[in-house]
């Protein structure tokens, strides 16, 4: 699985990646077959986004967050993206 982060209107540091990591870790317990993850982290306006897109072996998911903390927002479109993984593979099997 390779995690792609991109940083926009802030610099990206080594815990926000750390935190980033470890989160998207947790996704492997709920699908195996994920290629790639890719991470678009923004700042706008006192405004943190994160928006984030998972792609697997025949599916592409995507899920975005709002919040006041960087790492909110990052929990939080993990939760919706778990939750999409979750509905997926109960269609699936």
């Amino acid at each position: 699985m390779q995690i792609t982060i991109t940083a926009r209107h802030f610099e990206l540091t080594n815990a926000i990646r750390d935190h980033v990591m470890s989160s998207c870790e947790k996704l492997t317990r709920y699908f195996d077959y994920i290629i790639n993850i890719h991470f678009v982290l923004s700042l706008e306006n006192n405004r943190n986004i994160s928006e984030m897109t998972l792609h697997a072996s025949h599916f592409n998911l995507q899920a975005d967050a709002e919040e006041k903390n960087m790492y909110l927002t990052i929990d939080e479109a993990v939760d919706k993206m778990e939750t999409q993984i979750k509905k997926l593979k109960d269609k699936v099997t």
